[in-house]
């Protein structure tokens, strides 16, 4: 069964990958003097008349942060007569419960990319307006460990047990945002911002779960009692074959004309930030957000997959599926699952529009003034999707020299890690400003060596990771005193 095969690879990868489904943009961009900071407050102002970004590399943005396993967890060198060779975890060799131990009880992961086509600003009196046209790329996985353990070691651990799998969750979106900021300053100490995001949903994949759980019959250990509800639904081309019981047999993607794909207007929704500055004294200020309340409704090329009520689930044990010792090849697992999972939840298909929400962050931030060229900032972040909540907080200290550079070096708490020393980078010459920025340094690499690819060196911790770099075209530049410059970058 092809989606499901498409699923599991998705998986797969966004755990070898691991990302971050709490969305996150850089929090060290929030302190600095970029006009990208009003990504994360629409109240911040630039100091510039007028600023272009250059098109397609304004601002490029990607996000890989997890709080489970990270790649050096999942393919590495092996030991003894395999020392010289790259294995996974589930190897024979290896002891799968060495893995299982790094898992959290609840795993999260998801990777995120934004791509910037078009962006302006500039001043108009005493306001300060903003266009911007991005591409946006998310994705979310999260699964309890015990997941896992029934898979990968079978039923033995959840004997006269229920599994609970109620954190199960998954949803992979891409859209398009069109962007209009309009910030004001109100008084010498109070500026208000407010940014109104038009969205068209391009693709998505959200797994809805109200309940599922697995209980194993003590008699026998091949049979389970599964409680489900929960429902898939998805906003792309499919072709959906049922069997002469009127049951779904296959489910195969379609491959849609690029131009109007990439075109699409028929997944309608609309998003607002709102934000605001305010100045205590020449030397503290503070500043608020709230970001991306919005939603998409999903109506072109829709089909819901939904499955509730109690089923019995026998004949297979699932870790059987992922043996050590299974010489099948991950794509014939996958089909082999899927097939299972297909003919005992029995999901009825339905083509019925759905929405889903962005999810909302939450901006605090604190700035103190040495002086006119270095900043101390505080930023609290909180990040609320499907009804959960994620804090993370940094630190920065932030330079000024002249106008030709911007740095800022930032401490986050992310992910409950403590080693995500970031930096930010922002170099002027004449009209042209190149940035990059990142809250977590990566210091460790490990080499890979490939059959078919060759060797090929990556991070070896992955538990935290982001990155921003772009081109601005920047005009009249001047500020009439240092005070004139915005308080909180």
């Amino acid at each position: 069964m092809k989606l499901l095969k498409i699923l599991f690879y998705v998986a797969v990868v966004l755990i070898i990958f691991p990302a971050q489904g709490f969305s996150q943009q850089n929090q060290t961009i929030y302190f600095m003097d970029l006009p990208q900071s009003r990504f994360l407050n629409p109240a911040f102002q630039n100091e510039c008349k007028f600023y272009f970004g250059f098109p397609g590399i304004s601002s490029t943005y990607v996000g890989i942060n997890n709080n489970s396993v990270g790649l050096n967890d999942i393919v590495f060198h092996g030991t003894g007569e395999y020392a010289d060779s790259l294995i996974t975890f589930l190897h024979p060799s290896y002891n799968v419960d060495d893995f299982l131990a790094k898992l959290k009880p609840v795993n999260n992961f998801s990777p995120e990319v934004h791509v910037t086509e078009f962006s302006m600003g500039f001043w108009s009196g005493d306001s300060y307006i903003s266009f911007d046209i991005s591409d946006k790329a998310v994705g979310h996985l999260s699964f309890p460990d015990d997941l896992l353990v029934l898979a990968l070691k079978g039923n033995d651990s959840f004997v006269n047990d229920q599994v609970d799998l109620k954190d199960l969750a998954l949803n992979v979106q891409y859209y398009r945002e069109f962007g209009i900021g309009f910030s004001k300053i109100f008084s010498d100490k109070l500026t208000l911002g407010i940014k109104g995001k038009l969205l068209f949903g391009m693709a998505d994949i959200s797994l809805k779960n109200n309940a599922l759980s697995v209980a194993i019959d003590k008699n026998d250990l091949y049979s389970h009692t599964i409680l489900a509800d929960i429902s898939l639904n998805t906003s792309y081309p499919l072709t959906i074959t049922h069997d002469s019981s009127g049951n779904i047999s296959d489910i195969e993607p379609q491959y849609p004309e690029p131009v109007s794909f990439f075109l699409n207007t028929g997944n309608p929704g609309f998003g607002v930030d709102i934000g605001a500055q305010f100045e205590i004294s020449d030397r503290f200020s503070v500043s608020a957000s709230v970001i991306d309340i919005g939603l998409i409704r999903w109506t072109k090329d829709v089909t819901n997959l939904t499955s509730k009520g109690e089923f019995k689930f026998e004949g297979l044990d699932i870790s059987s599926q992922f043996n050590v010792n299974d010489t099948r090849e991950l794509g014939d697992v996958a089909q082999a699952l899927g097939d299972s999972l297909l003919d005992t939840f029995k999901p009825v298909d339905t083509y019925n529009p759905y929405t889903t929400y962005l999810p909302i962050k939450v901006y605090l931030g604190a700035v103190f003034h040495l002086n006119d060229h270095v900043h101390l900032g505080l930023l609290s972040k909180t990040t609320i999707q499907n009804g959960r909540i994620w804090e993370s907080g940094t630190a920065s200290a932030n330079f000024r020299v002249g106008r030709f550079l911007t740095t800022s070096f930032s401490y986050s708490l992310i992910n409950s890690t403590y080693n995500n020393i970031g930096v930010g980078l922002g170099f002027r010459a004449g009209p042209f400003q190149l940035y990059f920025l990142t809250d977590r340094i990566v210091y460790e690499f490990s080499k890979y060596d490939f059959p078919n690819a060759g060797t090929v060196i990556l991070p070896a911790d992955l538990s935290s990771l982001n990155l921003r770099f772009g081109l601005n075209l920047m005009f009249g530049c001047k500020p009439k005193n240092p005070h004139d410059l915005p308080l909180i970058r």
